[in-house]
């Protein structure tokens, strides 16, 4: 379900050229998020994904230089998948970091950030794309 919010998020964002009126192609990618039922009230799901299922990555959320629990986690690493629930609240003062569990990679690994944000009547999404450098065992998000 999250895999598919991602991929939702990523089509939204960028819909495929020819695949009807921009509207309501929009439209109808913003019915199929909602029917995920992802969130109970306003907040925002960060999802980061990536291709190289050999890297064992999580998000987290950093205040002051430290890790704080914030909102609620989801790893699903294993697929290449980790991510944030976070309510409105949440984000006030916190940064978001990866971190990488494994051994540090000996190549850049491609990810891309999908944010889902509901204020209770619209989804609004943001796509980037990423790279996690070699070597690295975290990148700021």
């Amino acid at each position: 379900e999250l895999l598919s919010a991602a991929r939702l998020a990523r089509l939204l964002a960028a819909p495929p050229a020819g695949a009807g009126e921009p509207r309501k192609v929009a439209e109808g990618l913003k019915t199929r998020l909602k029917e995920l039922q992802l969130f109970r009230g306003p907040g925002s799901l960060v999802l980061v994904t990536w291709d190289d299922l050999g890297a064992d990555l999580r998000l987290a959320t950093v205040k002051a230089g430290s890790e704080v629990s914030v909102g609620q986690a989801v790893d699903a690493a294993p697929v290449g998948l980790a991510g944030l629930l976070l309510a409105p609240n949440d984000r006030s003062g916190v940064a978001l970091k990866l971190f990488v569990r494994s051994p540090a990679a000996d190549h850049t690994i491609q990810l891309r950030r999908q944010e889902i944000r509901w204020d209770g009547s619209d989804l609004q999404v943001t796509v980037k794309e990423l790279g996690l450098p070699a070597g690295a065992t975290s990148l700021d998000l």
